[in-house]
């Protein structure tokens, strides 16, 4: 439960920070906070790229920046094996650097906030916290196909690939709230 705690201050930390080189800091805080240590590479892949390109996640890069969250994948290099790391903790890593990436565009400014119903917030407030859509569907006595088109509408709306993402970005913009 400890991780979950160290995740929602970061959120917290980082929706009061303005500041590109706090916010790099404050991330690097957060990942050694999880046990990843300086050696951690997290990048993200320029999939619209004509030939992707790997970037190295710098919120003072403005490659990043200009792209939204849709067009890339995050890529993680831990300069070992991973076979002996927590999934859990790398998927919590993932998370914070979904929510970091919204954060660097944030701060410039470049991400408007989409409207959810709120039966789309509901949705995606129990994916926060880790129910599947067949969960969901169960809770709000609805059909998995139903729930999967609002997780689909989300996605859409943030402009984003994966739920994480999304989960991130409502956070991060005081959407929903962490369970």
């Amino acid at each position: 439960m400890a991780e979950f705690y160290d995740i929602q201050d970061f959120v917290k930390k980082v929706r009061k920070i303005d500041d590109l080189d706090q916010l790099q800091r404050t991330f690097d805080e957060a990942s050694q906070i999880l046990g990843f240590s300086h050696q951690v590479q997290i990048s993200l892949v320029e999939i619209s790229a004509p030939a992707p390109r790997i970037l190295k996640l710098d919120a003072r890069d403005d490659r990043i920046s200009r792209q939204p969250p849709s067009q890339f994948a995050y890529c993680f290099s831990f300069g070992e094996t991973t076979a002996h790391m927590d999934p859990a903790k790398i998927q919590r890593l993932y998370f914070i650097a979904a929510h970091f990436h919204h954060n660097i565009r944030r701060i410039k400014g470049l991400d408007p906030t989409p409207r959810l119903s709120p039966r789309e917030k509901e949705c995606l407030t129990y994916a926060a916290r880790g129910l599947s859509d067949n969960d969901i569907a169960d809770l709000l006595a609805i059909s998995s196909t139903t729930v999967t088109g609002y997780m689909k509408n989300m996605r859409a709306k943030f402009k984003v690939r994966t739920r994480i993402q999304a989960v991130a970005i409502a956070v991060a913009r005081g959407m929903i709230a962490l369970p």
